[in-house]
C-alpha cells in the first residue's frame, strides 16, 4: 500500500522524501465544482449556438463559436462526470521510474523521457507543461481526455503535455513541485534544458 502524503511536501523548509512512491488522490468537491461549471458553460454555449446572444460587431460568427464551445465543454463535462463516478480515486502515482497521471495517459511516463517540466501561469490558472522527447511521445498512450486536451493545446504547444490539478486534492504548484523533486534526482539533464 502506498503512503497517502498530503501536506508539507512542497514547503520550502522540508525536504521531500523521493525514495518512496507517492499517490495523489482526487478531490470530490473540486470535481463537483468543475462539473457544475461545465454545465453552466454548456448552457451558455447552447444559447450562443441558437443565436440568443448575437454579437452585433461579429454577427454570425458567434453561432459557430457557440457550437464549438458547446462541443468542447460537453466533452469535458462528460469526461469529468464519468471520472467522478467511475474514475480512479487516486489518479496520480509518482514512482522511482516515472509517474502516471491516469487522467491524461495510460502508461507511466519515465523520468528520462522528459526534456523539461515547469509550472506556468496560464490566464487565471496554473498548468504544468512537460516537454517530452519526440521518440518517447509516440510511445505514450493518451486517454480520451488526454487526446482532447492535446488537440486543444496543439496549436499553442506542439510537443508539450499540459497538465493541471483541477480535480486533485493538491494544487498545481504543489503537484509540479513533487514532480520536479523526483525529476531533479532521476533526470538532472531536464533542468539544463530549461
Amino acid at each position: 500500500m502506498l503512503p497517502r502524503i498530503r501536506r508539507g511536501l512542497s514547503d520550502g523548509n522540508r525536504v521531500m522524501n523521493t525514495q518512496i512512491d507517492q499517490i495523489i488522490h482526487r478531490s470530490v468537491p473540486k470535481s463537483l465544482v468543475l462539473l457544475v461549471c461545465c454545465g453552466v458553460l454548456v448552457w451558455l454555449n447552447l444559447l450562443l449556438a441558437q443565436g440568443e446572444f448575437v454579437d452585433t460587431r461579429r454577427g454570425a460568427l458567434t453561432v459557430p463559436l457557440g457550437w464549438a464551445g458547446l462541443v468542447i465543454f460537453l466533452v469535458v463535462g462528460v469526461v469529468q462526470g464519468v471520472s467522478l463516478v467511475a474514475g480512479p480515486k487516486s489518479p496520480v502515482r509518482i514512482t522511482e521510474t516515472g509517474f502516471l497521471d491516469s487522467r491524461y495517459f495510460h502508461t507511466e511516463l519515465p523520468w528520462l523521457a522528459i526534456d523539461t517540466l515547469a509550472v506556468h501561469q496560464s490566464g487565471l490558472a496554473r498548468v504544468i507543461r512537460i516537454k517530452i522527447k519526440p521518440e518517447q511521445r509516440q510511445a505514450l498512450k493518451l486517454t480520451v481526455y488526454g487526446r482532447v486536451m492535446g488537440w486543444m493545446n496543439y496549436a499553442f504547444r506542439s510537443h508539450e503535455l499540459v497538465l493541471s490539478a483541477n480535480n486533485l486534492e493538491i494544487g498545481t504548484q504543489a503537484y509540479g513541485d513533487r514532480l520536479n523533486a523526483y525529476l531533479e534526482r532521476r533526470n538532472p539533464n531536464a533542468f539544463e534544458n530549461t
